[in-house]
């Protein structure tokens, strides 16, 4: 899966105020986010302004984060990873 890079900017369903994406696969309440963010422009004011999400919940790409081939390399290492983690499940599931 493809994920936007660190400091993008997206409208996300249902929130007011942008949000930029500043990590990925976060944990919370026993499930997987592919992204976190925080409001955009005050930033990470407190924990409480992280926002854990999904890809569903983009409404719309504002401004894409910076992306050079370290970030190239990361995008592709995590994909491979989820991919390991989903055939796991499918087996665990059988």
């Amino acid at each position: 899966m493809k994920l936007y890079p660190i400091g993008t900017i997206v409208h996300l369903k249902g929130i007011a105020h942008p949000i930029m994406i500043i990590g990925f696969y976060q944990v919370y309440e026993e499930k997987v986010y592919e992204y976190v963010g925080v409001p955009y422009p005050t930033g990470l004011v407190s924990t409480n302004s992280m926002i854990a999400f999904r890809p569903p919940l983009i409404e719309a790409l504002l401004a894409k984060g910076y992306e050079d081939e370290n970030a190239k390399k990361l995008d592709r290492a995590m994909d491979r990873i989820v991919s390991g983690i989903s055939a796991m499940h499918k087996k665990e599931a059988v």
